[in-house]
């Protein structure tokens, strides 16, 4: 608790460090969603083709799985990234404005 409270100093000081934190663990959240959404449709493809039970059909799936696998944790990642830019970007804003701010009190 101690650690949280030290972190946090006051809710209203060294804003622009704490977004940029918050954007670097949203981003690694983010793409560990992706993995797992990734594992998950290969596993929902891969299950529904094997229904089927003819052998093109499950080798379709299998394949249509792995394209899944793939390509859903790098869209979400790629997506994830794109906005952690914007965000980062905002909070070396924040963290800029506030240097000049405590520049020009002195």
């Amino acid at each position: 608790m101690d650690a949280i409270k030290k972190f946090m100093g006051g809710m209203f000081t060294n804003i622009g460090k704490k977004i940029q934190m918050l954007v670097k663990i949203l981003f690694y959240v983010q793409c560990g969603l992706g993995v797992i959404g990734g594992v998950v449709s290969f596993f929902t493809i891969v299950l529904a083709g094997m229904r089927w039970g003819r052998p093109m059909e499950i080798l379709g799936a299998i394949f249509s799985g792995l394209f899944a696998l793939v390509l859903v944790p790098v869209v979400t990642c790629v997506l994830a990234w794109l906005g952690s830019l914007m965000m980062m970007g905002f909070g070396k804003i924040v963290e800029n404005n506030e240097a000049q701010m405590a520049k020009t009190q002195e």
